[in-house]
């Protein structure tokens, strides 16, 4: 059964492969739905970085033109989520919309119902180390370009790299934001910056210590602190969307850790997050459907997870993810869910997303 929302929802705030080779765990081809009347909400996003990004992060100069992002890796993520009916959100970055050919993308995911979100501008990868004015420079152009190029105000943000601080949830919020989606409750994610330095020869090396003290906070949508972005606070005009991990194990749950482990680490991923009624806040990278042979990308990018699966079963993968998603969630886009989740907690007075909590999401809460 296929779960649709209303495409617009107005609130106010305070070919086919074998995939059995890639899985890791085993399990069945079912995902159990939660012993409710109705689903769980839950979104998918894609974050839109480019090759060119994700070289200066492995330490060497690239330019991709033309960008296989936008003329390859975006295109397909609109099919598969057209022949799925699913709507989902695109975080952009702000500097790769002053091609027409680039805006040209978006004005079809806006024309086929998805919504676009801000992702910066130029993708600094030590987003919350900026300065105040940096920041808003960052977020303000993007959003400036949008409303004007694309006719959109867009109510949501997420950092490059998962590096936000409690100054750039202040800021997004004095600009009108209704949520965030930068925090990812797993301190793992602070191991990441160790991997790229090691992937990248010893060429590159960044520490972003907020990635590590986000890791701890709670893995269900909150209100943040307006002191610490991972501690709870009091109901605001902004809301906190934290990526979602395993129940628990606090271990990362995106299509990056998808591609690495496979489908069976994805259906029992799921069905947990299902069962425990978590939001399911989804994401995958643009990145991850282009083929490093399909479309003849440089070689250095091979050391990427994921990056040497033949593009067809990374198309598979992905499509039966968000068929498994549409089964087991009732999507929508991540704003829709941000005032969902906002009314929800405003009712429950900040302390349960749903009444009723069950015993685990209340361990996952404290």
């Amino acid at each position: 059964m296929k779960y649709s929302d209303p495409r617009h929802r107005h609130c106010t705030l305070p070919s086919t492969v074998d995939l059995s080779s890639l899985s890791m765990f085993e399990s069945d081809n079912s995902i159990t739905p939660p012993p409710h009347s109705e689903p769980p909400s839950g979104t998918i996003s894609v974050d839109c970085d480019t090759l060119e990004d994700y070289a200066r992060g492995y330490g060497f100069e690239f330019c991709d033109r033309p960008n296989r992002i936008f003329t390859d890796a975006l295109p397909r993520f609109l099919e598969v989520f057209r022949e799925a009916g699913v709507r989902a959100t695109f975080f952009v970055i702000g500097r790769d919309l002053v091609e027409p050919e680039h805006r040209a993308v978006f004005e079809q995911a806006l024309a086929e119902g998805h919504e676009l979100a801000n992702h910066t501008w130029s993708h600094p990868r030590q987003f919350a180390g900026l300065t105040w004015g940096e920041k808003y420079q960052e977020v303000r152009r993007t959003h400036d370009l949008v409303a004007a190029q694309l006719g959109v105000e867009m109510q949501g943000f997420r950092a490059p790299c998962y590096d936000m601080n409690s100054d750039g949830a202040m800021l997004i919020e004095r600009l009108g934001y209704r949520y965030d989606s930068s925090v990812h409750p797993s301190p793992v994610v602070s191991m990441f910056d160790l991997v790229v330095w090691i992937k990248s020869f010893f060429r590159k090396w960044e520490l972003r210590s907020n990635c590590l003290v986000n890791g701890f906070a709670p893995a269900v949508p909150y209100f943040p602190s307006t002191d610490s972005l991972w501690r709870r606070g009091e109901p605001r005009s902004l809301i906190e969307l934290p990526t979602n991990v395993w129940p628990w194990l606090r271990i990362p749950f995106y299509g990056t850790w998808h591609l690495m482990f496979g489908a069976g680490w994805f259906r029992n991923g799921l069905n947990l997050l299902a069962r425990c009624r978590i939001p399911l806040n989804y994401h995958f990278h643009a990145v991850e459907l282009l083929g490093l042979h399909e479309d003849a990308i440089d070689l250095r990018f091979s050391c990427h997870p994921g990056m040497q699966l033949p593009l067809v079963a990374k198309i598979e993968l992905i499509r039966n993810t968000i068929l498994s998603a549409q089964d087991t969630y009732r999507l929508m886009t991540t704003a829709e869910l941000a005032c969902e989740a906002a009314e929800n907690l405003t009712r429950s007075n900040a302390v349960e997303l749903i009444p009723g909590l069950s015993a685990c999401e209340e361990a996952l809460c404290h």
